[in-house]
């Protein structure tokens, strides 16, 4: 929040959910304000988190606190998608669900495993297209100082799929490049770079941010080698956990049934609130 709020004209603010007098979970918003708030935009994507010791709270306390501090009223605009499984009672305070729009979705893979076991939950498509790759002669390079940077945002910039747009992930690259939490990997031959995926770390966790593979990377399978290599990556510098992005059948079918090779646990989030 702090690297890409200011180029979206917003600003990042934080909230402590307290239980019995202990805090039990912390929450995030952007929110931008015009005309000394009479117009007032507030988002809040994935929150909150519970702390240690705490459950998850309950979806309609969390709305009912939000709209405590942020009632609706004309001229403010409110998203708010809950990081929690769909629950009975979501219900709370003024907020009404987006009935018109599917929860979001991702892929989440667990880390802890071994990597035997983790190459055994690949799909057998998969896991046969990631042996073709490693037979293909190609070269493997993990950059955690974002040499390969510029590269990814020129080929992602020319990608039809939607997705984050240069500002954004270089003002995350920016962020993060210096403390060693974002990481690239690069598949190559002799001519250059094939294929290269960009994940950001926070905490135990990672995320999938950005991927990219050109028409020989395909041939040759670089970008299962690509994410293969990445979770191997990962996994050796403590990571537990791994965010694979957002999927969706409605524009990026493809992206999700590529997602949906590398296993994992497929997770739905409930509709967005506002």
């Amino acid at each position: 929040a702090n690297a890409i709020c200011p180029r979206l004209g917003q600003r990042p603010r934080w909230f402590c959910i307290e239980a019995g007098g202990k805090a039990a979970a912390i929450a995030q918003i952007q929110e931008a304000r015009l005309f000394r708030g009479a117009l007032h935009a507030l988002i809040l994507d994935r929150g909150p988190v519970a702390l240690e010791g705490f459950r998850d709270c309950a979806a309609g306390t969390i709305l009912a606190g939000l709209s405590q501090l942020f009632p609706r009223r004309f001229g403010r605009r409110r998203r708010v998608i809950l990081e929690m499984q769909p629950q009975d009672g979501m219900a709370g305070g003024d907020f009404l669900p987006r009935i018109d729009q599917p929860g979001y979705q991702t892929r989440w893979l667990d880390l802890t495993q071994d990597a035997d076991n983790l190459r055994r939950g690949l799909k057998g498509r998969w896991r046969r297209d990631l042996a073709k790759g490693e037979m293909a002669g190609l070269f493997l390079r993990a950059d955690w100082v974002g040499d390969h940077l510029a590269w990814l945002l020129d080929r992602n910039d020319e990608a039809a799929h939607p997705g984050p747009k240069r500002g954004t992930l270089l003002a995350l690259a920016r962020a993060f490049l210096p403390e060693r939490r974002a990481l690239i990997v690069c598949v190559e031959n002799a001519s250059g770079p094939l294929a290269a995926a960009l994940f950001f770390l926070h905490g135990r966790s990672a995320t999938y941010q950005v991927g990219w593979t050109g028409t020989e990377g395909r041939a040759r399978f670089a970008g299962h080698l690509c994410l293969w290599h990445a979770i191997l990556t990962l996994k050796s510098t403590g990571i537990a956990d791994l965010d694979l992005g957002g999927v969706n059948d409605a524009d990026a079918s493809g992206v999700k049934r590529f997602k949906e090779g590398l296993g994992g646990e497929l997770v739905t989030l409930p509709p967005q609130f506002h």
